[in-house]
């Protein structure tokens, strides 16, 4: 997870879905700092997972961003009202299959594309059973969502937007 520990970005529905699977093999990294921080670091200390769960607060350091997404196998977006959050093309761009709730542009993409999963809005029970999925499936299913994870890299990738533009503005004129 990459982004603010605030209720529109739903940290909190991740960490209530990490809650129904604690006894599974996982890691869970989180990147940000919000309102909802001090209250989800208690939950995952109250449940024992301090040693499954890694909260980074607030990392301005793009290479450290990085670093932690290349090493990840799978980005979750639980925003509650996003359309296409910043952390989608960067996901996208780090070569990350995600799991999206099911608002905005995102499950568009996701779906259309083949670069993950999603699951509804706010569905904390959902989202655990797609971790489950994914962590019982082990790290072989991500290579089926790379083509279309580099096809969605490639919309947001700024070159090709200004060569697209560029084009357009030659039709123009």
């Amino acid at each position: 997870f990459l982004g603010r520990m605030e209720p529109v970005k739903g940290p909190d529905v991740l960490i209530d879905a990490i809650l129904q699977i604690k006894g599974l093999d996982f890691e869970l990294h989180l990147m940000g700092d919000g309102s909802l921080l001090p209250r989800l670091k208690e939950k995952i200390s109250n449940a024992g997972l301090n040693k499954k769960v890694f909260f980074y607060g607030n990392v301005s350091d793009p290479k450290v961003i990085y670093q932690r997404l290349f090493s990840s196998d799978w980005l979750v977006i639980p925003s509650r009202s996003d359309s296409i959050p910043l952390v989608f093309s960067e996901g996208a761009k780090a070569g990350l299959p995600m799991i999206v709730a099911q608002v905005g542009d995102m499950v568009e993409l996701v779906e259309g594309y083949k670069v993950g999963l999603s699951f509804p809005k706010e569905d904390s029970k959902r989202l655990a059973e797609i971790l489950k999925e994914v962590i019982f499936k082990g790290r072989g299913e991500i290579g089926r969502y790379k083509e279309g994870i580099e096809k969605v890299a490639k919309l947001f990738d700024v070159s090709v937007s200004a060569e697209k533009l560029a084009e357009m503005m030659k039709e123009k004129l």
